[in-house]
């Protein structure tokens, strides 16, 4: 190997591998939760979808996750109108009589749908709106200095580590390019692919940093303790659901089906119908949306529920809505991330240009 080679070798790819590790070490502290406490069949409480994907630190998945949680429980339905199908096709959503809804319910239902929207008409969302983008991120700063006034994390996130990874990287970038350039023209073929080969892992780099994460405080810990809980459930009941069947014993007090909802198929789609919003939060809403979909196939084709298959068949047309409210998974947290990433790789670059004499 050339003196060249060996120079591109601990100039660019030994660090680059080091910066790579340091990212991803990084992403894993970001996104650490504690330990579970044990399988968990419920969220604490009906109305905090929004506060539990802050606290789960899926922010992208909030507003999606909120407005199925709405669906689910029956304060809206949501429409997809017919013959329209895949990315082209709206959702509208109207507001089921006699729905109560909380002030947060409220503001996700008029950043998404506009002024007006809690009343009973039915109202089409559009993700092609610049102002729809502004309020469902003002949604969320809402949201999270709610969160940080209830003492649940620092009001600011933790950003001095990322700033200084992104940093390095940029600069990892330059070196990186200077020296390929260096290596082309001294004509060395080995130092140039070692040199491109750091490059590549430095380029990663970006999409491996996390974003500058939550400093959760002490009243945050036995809420994200149930939510691990939540997820191992989720996670292997979707893994393995006849074997947690019969878990779900007493998991849920189902107050809108007749004694006979004590069947175990009607009891688990109860369940999980409930769940879904949590699947959005995730990352599991498309395998929970067609499990709960054969779910209620099953139960459209069982006659022996009498007065219950009444109240199964009203939640299965609301899944077939929340099966085009799914897709808007992706859309929404667009949303919310269009230009993040831009911006904070614009920062880091800034502050490089900031450093120069």
């Amino acid at each position: 190997m050339s003196s060249l080679a060996l120079g591109a070798l601990g100039l660019v790819v030994v660090p680059a591998v080091v910066l790579i590790a340091a990212a991803a070490i990084m992403r894993w502290y970001a996104h650490r939760m504690p330990s579970s406490p044990g399988a968990r069949f419920a969220p604490v409480a009906e109305d905090t979808v929004l506060t539990d994907a802050l606290l789960l630190q899926k922010d992208s998945r909030a507003i999606a996750a909120a407005l199925i949680d709405l669906a689910v429980r029956r304060k809206i339905r949501l429409l997809r109108p017919d013959g329209e199908t895949g990315k082209k096709a709206t959702i509208s959503a109207e507001v089921m009589p006699g729905a109560s809804m909380t002030v947060s319910e409220i503001r996700v239902m008029e950043a998404l749908f506009g002024q007006g929207s809690t009343t009973s008409a039915v109202r089409r969302f559009s993700r092609h709106s610049r102002a729809l983008k502004r309020r469902v991120r003002d949604v969320l700063a809402v949201e999270r200095r709610r969160g940080a006034e209830a003492g649940l994390y620092a009001r600011e996130p933790r950003t001095a580590p990322v700033r200084v990874i992104t940093v390095l990287a940029v600069l990892g970038m330059l070196a990186g390019a200077t020296t390929l350039i260096g290596t082309l023209v001294g004509g060395d073929a080995i130092a140039a692919m070692l040199v491109a080969a750091g490059l590549l892992i430095v380029l990663a780099v970006f999409f491996v940093v996390p974003r500058p994460w939550r400093v959760f405080l002490p009243a945050a810990e036995p809420l994200r303790r149930h939510l691990a809980g939540l997820h191992e459930y989720m996670d292997l009941a979707e893994k393995e659901p006849l074997r947690y069947l019969q878990s779900v014993d007493g998991a849920l007090t189902v107050t809108d089906a007749s004694p006979q909802a004590h069947h175990d198929g009607l009891r688990t789609f109860l369940l999980n119908e409930r769940l879904l919003p949590y699947a959005v939060l995730f990352g599991m809403e498309e395998s929970w949306a067609k499990n709960l979909g054969e779910y209620g196939d099953a139960l459209r084709a069982d006659a022996g529920f009498g007065d219950a298959l009444g109240s199964a068949l009203e939640v299965a047309e609301i899944i077939e809505a929340i099966g085009g409210a799914v897709a808007l998974v992706r859309s929404l947290g667009e949303l919310v991330d269009v230009g993040q990433g831009i911006a904070d790789l614009a920062g880091a670059v800034g502050d490089v240009f900031d450093a120069l004499p």
